[in-house]
């Protein structure tokens, strides 16, 4: 969802960020710090490898004054390329440099290319049509998980708090 909302519309930055940087966007309503490399198994450049191989990069995010949330972001399938924060959009586009054979990458070597982009509701709509009401300021999703009778007691919770607290 995060790359077709992006894909969509958002509003994108490339962000160059190098190991133990921090870099603010839109005047600092986002903050990313590349914090460390914590694995880098891609095949060197000119070797033939089995395996695809992934490079993991640790990002400490936040966004006003919320505590600094630590995000892990891949360079294969592996795990997650993007991730969404708040309402942020946060891609890995690549991982520099390239591991080449007999060179050691030290960490302060490493440089992440960073794509990141607001999510606007028009791109989510666009891509999964969920039909979420356009003018609400938040809005709450409750994924409920268990044998038929204790999701319906479970939403029928989720309902009466909602309606309590005016949500509803």
């Amino acid at each position: 969802l995060v790359t077709a909302a992006m894909a969509a519309g958002t509003a994108e930055d490339s962000v160059r960020i190098q190991v133990g940087q921090r870099v603010s966007v839109e005047e600092g309503a986002l903050e990313i710090e590349f914090v460390a490399v914590t694995a880098d198994s891609r095949c060197p450049k000119g070797e033939n490898c089995f395996w695809e191989g992934d490079a993991i990069v640790v990002l400490a995010v936040r966004s006003g004054d919320r505590p600094a949330t630590r995000l892990e972001l891949h360079t294969s399938a592996k795990g997650p390329s993007a991730v969404a924060y708040l309402d942020w959009a946060i891609r890995l586009a690549t991982l520099e440099p390239y591991p080449v054979t007999g060179r050691t990458i030290l960490p302060a070597d490493y440089v992440a290319i960073l794509v990141v982009g607001r999510i606007s509701e028009d791109a989510i709509e666009a891509y999964s049509a969920p039909g979420y009401p356009r003018a609400a300021a938040a809005i709450l999703i409750a994924e409920l998980d268990g044998m038929e009778a204790e999701v319906a007691a479970t939403a029928a919770e989720v309902e009466t708090v909602a309606k309590k607290n005016g949500a509803l």
